[in-house]
């Protein structure tokens, strides 16, 4: 081992983290700290290696991880070539092994991991840092992963169903699914109760629970949309329109969050003038009050 040999206080063993833990030797829950650098996106399938990682660390043990968070071009000159580049198959990668620093975070988020930090000193690489749950997972941890689970496949059967139907019938679907995400997080007992030309200010919603939305169909529909959403498309038939434009766009032209200009979409703009001074007031000190807070 040469040099490495002088340091007798510390063990040197193989890991293979997508084997089995207990098969290699390896005591579970017993590391404080475990380091990885620019290795995990190799695997296979990430959901398998950070539930073999979590069966490693210690209760709120630490997980620090370097690794490449956007697509090079000499990297893939170079491991592009090989299979082994290309050999992920799970649900957070479509078409390139490397995530993205959000998405590091979402990943360690949806399995339990606490405090989870980024470090991004350059556009390529990124230094994420989790610390782990309790060494027997709550109730209420289990229930969120599991709740995340169903929302998940709930998106996926919806994004099939959309893309499946004819154009006419696509309208009516994500209606529906906008308002079952609403009744969910505003606590609505009847989802088509709800009117899609009702301001979501007179239904309840402020700029958390906006953001809340927001970030839900970020994160299972794969688009763009800001916290904001409450003013730029105040109702569901205003949001609705903006999401039948994002999920249409082609892979290689990204959706974007349009300003609120004057080629606004009809939807958009007949949906701000319904809202009366005092509502468009209240709205916008919601968003000056989020923007004096960051």
């Amino acid at each position: 081992m040469g040099v490495i040999e002088e340091y007798s206080f510390l063990s040197y063993q193989r890991l293979d983290i997508e084997q089995e833990i207990t098969t290699q030797n390896f005591p579970t829950h017993h590391y404080n700290i475990i380091v990885a650098a620019n290795v995990l996106h190799a695997t296979e399938n990430l959901s398998v290696t950070i539930e073999q990682i979590k069966q490693l660390l210690a209760p709120n043990g630490l997980l620090i991880l370097l690794e490449g968070t956007a697509p090079t071009r000499w990297l893939d000159l170079i491991f592009g070539l090989t299979t082994g580049w290309w050999r992920f198959n799970d649900q957070w990668r479509d078409n390139y092994p490397l995530l993205s620093a959000s998405q590091w975070q979402t990943l360690l988020e949806n399995y339990g991991f606490q405090e989870v930090s980024t470090i991004t000193p350059t556009a390529q690489q990124g230094i994420i840092i989790a610390q782990n749950e309790d060494f027997q997972p709550s109730a209420t941890t289990q229930t969120k992963r599991q709740q995340w689970q169903i929302e998940q496949e709930e998106a996926q059967a919806f994004l099939q169903a959309y893309q499946s139907a004819e154009k006419e019938n696509r309208r009516e679907l994500l209606e529906t699914y906008i308002r079952s995400k609403i009744a969910k997080i505003l606590r609505i007992p009847s989802p088509e109760s709800i009117d899609i030309n009702q301001p979501f200010l007179e239904l309840g919603m402020d700029s958390l629970t906006a953001g809340e939305l927001a970030n839900d169909l970020e994160e299972h529909l794969n688009i763009s949309l800001a916290s904001t959403l409450a003013l730029e498309y105040p109702t569901i038939n205003a949001l609705v329109g903006e999401l039948e434009t994002k999920l249409s766009a082609t892979p290689d032209q990204p959706p974007t969050v349009p300003a609120l200009t004057e080629t606004s979409s009809p939807n958009q703009t007949e949906a701000l003038e319904q809202l009366s001074e005092q509502q468009l007031d209240a709205l916008l000190q919601e968003v000056m009050q989020e923007d004096e807070s960051l």
